[in-house]
């Protein structure tokens, strides 16, 4: 139906998106509606993006959103990341937004916060012992230096 490019047909879509009960075929949905290119299928993104609670269509949503580079889809997949989603929506969402919009901590690492940069770090003699474990209040995330 979608295939079509009908709008009467993107609306039935939608229209029984939100009365199917299986996830696989809600999934195929919003592949569908990712693929559709029609004013009609990103207004019913973004009511699906607000109402989707299942897991395990909602990295599919947010994939099926990422086709869509408008203000809406965006703000809608901003808004159900500050809520919290399952990790592999969360790098749905990421995707969804655009290269730019993960977070520099997730290309980051910790390290001492008294370390040199990890590039310097001697090399401990083979006879010396591990030192003691850093407590947590002495480490310091890489992107707040």
């Amino acid at each position: 139906m979608i295939k079509s490019g009908r709008r009467a047909n993107i609306q039935a879509v939608i229209d029984a998106y939100a009365n199917e009960p299986f996830w696989g075929v809600r999934r195929r949905m919003v592949h569908a509606l990712g693929n559709a290119n029609s004013e009609t299928a990103l207004t019913g993104l973004v009511q699906i993006i607000a109402a989707e609670q299942d897991p395990l269509v909602l990295d599919g949503v947010l994939r099926a959103a990422g086709n869509y580079r408008d203000a809406r889809i965006q703000a809608a997949v901003a808004q159900r990341l500050e809520a919290g989603l399952p990790p592999l929506a969360t790098q749905a969402a990421y995707a969804a937004l655009g290269p730019n919009a993960a977070p520099p901590r997730l290309n980051c690492y910790w390290r001492p916060a008294n370390a040199p940069p990890s590039t310097a770090l001697p090399k401990p003699a083979p006879s010396a012992a591990w030192p003691p474990r850093a407590k947590p209040e002495r480490w310091k995330r890489c992107w707040n230096e």
